[in-house]
């Protein structure tokens, strides 16, 4: 892995081990500079080929709230893994007090086929010397998931699960997404508000998590009723946003 200026890899805090939970960032992608540069390669363990056509989606972030973050998009024509990266960076961006992260994914016929399993070092103390984003097949869970807003059928709702254990929350204005797990047929969803930050765990029977559907039960909260899989080429609008 290089970067590019050097300076950049005494930027970050001695903490970034510490750091490898932290939710993903908020900011928005930010339009690079290409004062540098973060070099690696992205792979996996199973022995498949990669379709042409595939979308690698790459991202390097400030993972503090707010935090600036810097994406490169790469779509496949025939080769396989391992594949170099290269994402642009503003250094004169980065602050000396913010840690760096890098998560990769890749989707293949609008699904994610395979995606980091958590945030990597990537600058400063910690990180590693070459940077390999191993990537795993993602739990079917992963994905957004649709309905009609029970109470305005003419919207839409829904509930994006990341690869990294993140909720995030489309067009349900009254609670904010913080986590989600699962253990066997239990979905654990975890919530918060502005008001009341402390997050508030549901854990819920689930049935049929397929392409067709997942269906969360009692213990679901507003959450308990029947879910579509969304394409990841149709995102949902947010209004709560505006």
């Amino acid at each position: 892995m290089r970067f590019t200026p050097a300076a950049v890899l005494a930027l970050c805090s001695a903490s970034v081990l510490a750091c490898h939970h932290t939710p993903p960032p908020s900011g928005p992608p930010v339009a690079a500079t290409p004062s540098g540069r973060l070099e690696g390669t992205v792979t996996y363990r199973q022995r498949m080929a990669l379709p042409p056509g595939s979308v690698i989606h790459l991202t390097l972030a400030d993972t503090a709230p707010g935090g600036r973050r810097w994406t490169q998009v790469i779509t496949t024509t025939g080769e396989n893994v391992p594949i170099h990266f290269s994402i642009p960076f503003d250094a004169a961006l980065l602050r000396p007090d913010s840690t760096y992260f890098a998560i990769a994914s890749i989707q293949t016929g609008g699904r994610i086929a395979f995606a980091s399993p958590a945030w990597m070092p990537a600058l400063g103390p910690g990180a590693p010397a070459s940077l390999e984003l191993m990537l795993r097949v993602p739990d079917p869970l992963v994905g957004t998931w649709a309905r009609p807003t029970p109470s305005q059928a003419s919207r839409t709702e829904g509930i994006e699960l990341t690869p990294q254990g993140q909720l995030v929350l489309v067009n349900i204005c009254s609670m904010r997404g913080v986590s989600w797990g699962r253990s066997g047929d239990t979905l654990t969803l975890a919530t918060n508000t502005e008001h009341y930050p402390d997050p508030l765990t549901l854990r819920a029977a689930m049935h049929a998590v397929d392409d067709t559907g997942l269906v969360i039960e009692k213990g679901g909260g507003y959450f308990v009723g029947h879910w579509s899989r969304q394409p990841l080429d149709r995102p949902l609008r947010d209004d709560c946003t505006r």
